[in-house]
């Protein structure tokens, strides 16, 4: 069709209206110049029209324009009226500008969805549902799961309902996850294989996991593929796998290796997870994280004592540490000392706010950083009941300069050993602190793990000192901090000493006995048969009971069950040793048992160490080292823990219940002339029976718990260093009149005089061990705030 001069002039100015934008021009407003008759058409003269001028669109009003500024921070107060007073909250959400915030108080519950960078536009909704797990996407879309029963409701941002996915009678799935794009992950009813569908629960696609997986977490994901957490199914303690499900294959893999504890840095180094969420895989101070879609890991230390991963937006990472405090009558609230936004790309903060800064609130903590770039934060402050009362700010953290993370590494390129060594030089300037690399513990085992152990024994202690200089200040020589933890020293200064007995065992078995039980570990040391006993009984303790505590890898060579000496094994003052290997198998287990034991007190001890410095080293030791036997625990009955348990297993293998992770110390600290008894107690709660150790440091007797200590790469605790009875009875539920000595009903402490009452060691309970100032005498502790504290003494 050809058009006239008029008709062109019409098609050009609507041309015009649409690529100015003019105000009410619409698509179904334009008329199709083909319906466009000469009877409709203006008989004046034609001309080129002239548009008639758009008024300049108002901008959208940044927060700061538009909300109250809080303080001189770059925080904003967010006027938001759906939020009933007393509330805080306890679940956020975000995607594109919209935040998705589940908030409840005393009285109420309520899910509210607002855009806090468009003039605090909210929508709220209450529910008596259970929700389980809750999501938004970008278009305002929300995802709410029932944990009632398991139905996934949908909703626009208006909080209108627009569908729901039922699932099948009687059976419990679980959401685990949304992607951007609406898609759902969820497990099936026994959680053992995954579903992924569209947001209405069509086109699902199942991938099946191998038998006996419980999928409980998601671990995030991109490029097609997904990650989920784990548990192993079965009786007893339980480990976890990483599963990564692939789109394109519809298959699940996993790794070999099966991870008992996900949070230990330990295994960090092999989790191939390499999703867009992050997961947290640190110690204490360590976060060991992996880059979206990239496969980087990346160690970053914590910004505070406590800390949490609030969000990872991209590559910024949002946190918030936590401090324990008290308000009022409140006894136990949680007091955020701030958080802290990282850009882990680049390796630096981006900004920080903190509780000092935002002077009206004793608690701030991020909630996650939106599209623009702002971040969103709770502030608040604990009411009578003890909720946080919060209020939302908005950060404008593009207003701060970015500043350089110390201790910031990537363990994929870099290598761990030269990251520990630019770290060591830094601290030395900026903190004097004199640390040898040469000095450092040398624990068998993964290297990377070690590294990341003493690049985290770094971090605590330069936080440490920034945060009271007073105590400790800057600089050289004297007002350096000269710290030992501990010290993998020159090795050969530890003499293996064969014969071991408590003074207390001495005192009450004879010193018959302890010749009877010398006699033994001589013959087996020199590969013989029998040894000299005067009496059956006392040839019956040396091997049923004393080969365990004082010599123990006899448990190892010889039998040592309570049915062996019912035989007819001692005759005429000779004892008969039986023994479970070769004897070129006992002499190597011997050799290697004896070098062990004195490569461990190497490692822990220096010769001038006095006895309380070597009694703190070796709780350091065995508490950072060391691992709970959860299955042996849950497992095996009473008779079994003694036979299949032993002080030598624990040693070789790094793990035990209470009686082999104490008698392990005990031994230790009897090997270095320092007193050491097995005692035990009955927990009136648990109703069961526990182990730990009775030592003897000058004239005063304490108790020291390492199995109740256990780090799990954590700094270690002081509260079961060198406690009293009275903290053993009111604070952990063993009355004294329950406490016995040298594993015997008929040596009950009180009865027999035995106490723990001297408290010269109280100021280090409440704290977590950092480093020992030996040229000072000082003990360095972190208080519950994450201050550091030098504990002087004398010993």
């Amino acid at each position: 069709m050809k058009f006239n001069r008029k008709q062109a002039g019409v098609l050009l100015l609507a041309c015009l209206v649409c690529i100015l934008g003019i105000a009410g021009c619409r698509k179904n407003d334009v008329r199709d110049p083909q319906v466009i008759s000469s009877e409709t058409t203006p008989t004046t003269a034609a001309s080129t029209p002239t548009p008639t001028p758009m008024p300049t669109p108002t901008p959208t009003p940044e927060p700061w324009e538009l909300y109250e500024r809080i303080g001189e921070t770059n925080a904003y107060r967010v006027p938001v009226e759906e939020i009933k007073p007393g509330l805080q909250i306890v679940e956020s959400s975000m995607a594109g500008d919209y935040a998705l915030l589940h908030m409840w108080g005393p009285e109420w519950s309520q899910y509210l969805l607002l855009r806090p960078a468009l003039s605090g536009e909210a929508a709220a909704f209450e529910t008596d549902m259970q929700v389980r797990s809750m999501y938004v996407l970008a278009d305002g879309t929300v995802f709410l799961e029932d944990g009632w029963d398991g139905a996934i409701h949908i909703y626009d941002r208006t909080f209108t309902e627009t569908g729901t996915i039922v699932p099948d009678e009687n059976t419990h799935p679980l959401l685990m996850a949304v992607t951007e794009d609406g898609h759902i992950w969820r497990s099936d009813d026994e959680h053992s294989s995954l579903i992924f569908s569209d947001r209405n629960g069509g086109n699902a696609q199942i991938f099946e996991t191998v038998e006996g997986r419980s999928v409980y977490q998601d671990l995030g994901g991109s490029d097609g593929k997904r990650y989920f957490l784990a548990m192993n199914q079965g009786e007893g303690y339980t480990s976890d796998v990483i599963l990564c499900a692939d789109e394109a294959s519809g298959t699940v893999t996993e790794p070999d290796e099966e991870i008992i504890n996900v949070t230990m840095a330990e295994k960090a180094s092999y989790l191939p997870v390499t999703g867009k969420t992050l997961y947290d895989l640190s110690n204490e101070t360590w976060y060991l994280h992996l880059l979206a879609g990239s496969g980087h890991r990346i160690a970053l230390p914590h910004r505070y004592q406590y800390e949490i991963i609030d969000s990872l937006y991209r590559d910024s990472l949002c946190v918030s540490g936590y401090i324990w405090g008290s308000s009022g009558e409140l006894t136990s609230w949680i007091k955020p000392s701030g958080c802290a936004v990282y850009d882990i790309a680049n390796g630096t903060m981006l900004g920080e706010l903190t509780s000092t800064d935002l002077a009206a609130y004793k608690s701030v903590r991020a909630l996650g950083r939106q599209d623009n770039g702002m971040v969103l934060v709770a502030a608040g402050n604990p009411n009578d009941d003890g909720f946080q009362n919060e209020e939302l700010l908005i950060w404008n953290i593009g207003a701060q300069e970015p500043a350089p993370v110390t201790g910031f590494f990537d363990l994929t390129e870099e290598d761990p050993a030269d990251c520990l060594s630019r770290l060591i030089e830094d601290y030395r300037e900026k903190y004097g602190i004199v640390y040898e690399p040469s000095e450092m513990k040398t624990i068998p085992g993964d290297e990377k793990y070690i590294t990341l152990q003493r690049m985290d024994f770094f971090n605590r202690l330069a936080r440490g000192i920034a945060q009271n200089p007073e105590e400790f200040p800057r600089g050289e020589d004297g007002t350096a901090l000269h710290l030992e933890n501990v010290n993998g020293h020159e090795r050969g200064h530890a003499q293996f000493e064969p014969h071991i007995f408590s003074d207390m065992s001495r005192d009450f078995y004879g010193e018959e006995q302890e010749q009877s039980f010398y006699n033994m570990v001589d013959a087996i040391r020199a590969g013989e048969d029998t040894f000299d006993s005067s009496e059956r009984i006392l040839y019956n303790w040396s091997v049923a009971r004393f080969s365990t505590w004082y010599y123990p890898v006899s448990t190892a060579c010889i039998e040592t069950s309570y049915s062996f000496y019912d035989k007819e094994q001692w005759k005429n003052g000779k004892g008969l040793i039986r023994y479970t290997v070769t004897p070129e198998e006992a002499a190597g287990l011997i050799r290697e048992f004896e070098q062990l034991i004195c490569d461990t007190l190497d490692d822990c001890i220096a010769d001038d160490y006095t006895d309380f410095e070597k009694a703190l080293a070796l709780y350091e030791y065995i508490t950072e080292n060391w691992t709970y036997d959860h299955e042996m625990y849950e497992h095996i009955n009473e008779y079994e823990w003694t036979s299949k348990g032993s002080i030598y297993r624990c040693l070789k293998e790094r793990l035990g219940i209470c009686w082999e992770i104490a008698g392990l110390y005990e031994y230790l600290l009897l090997q270095c002339g320092i007193g050491a008894e097995d005692a035990e107690g009955t927990n009136t709660v648990l109703d069961e029976l526990h182990a730990w150790a009775y030592i003897t440091l000058g004239e005063e007797g304490y108790n020291v718990d390492p199995t109740w200590g256990l780090s799990d790469g954590r700094a270690p605790e002081l509260r079961y260093f060198c406690f009293t009875d009275k903290e053993r009875e009111e604070r952990d539920n063993f009355p004294f009149d329950t406490c016995f000595i040298l594993g015997t009903d008929e040596m009950m402490r009180p009865e027999q005089g035995i106490f723990a009452n001297d408290e010269t060691y109280a100021e280090l309970w409440p704290g977590y061990y950092i480093g020992l100032d030996r040229t000072a005498k000082k003990v360095i502790y972190e208080d519950v705030d994450g201050i550091l504290h030098g504990f002087a003494y004398e010993g």
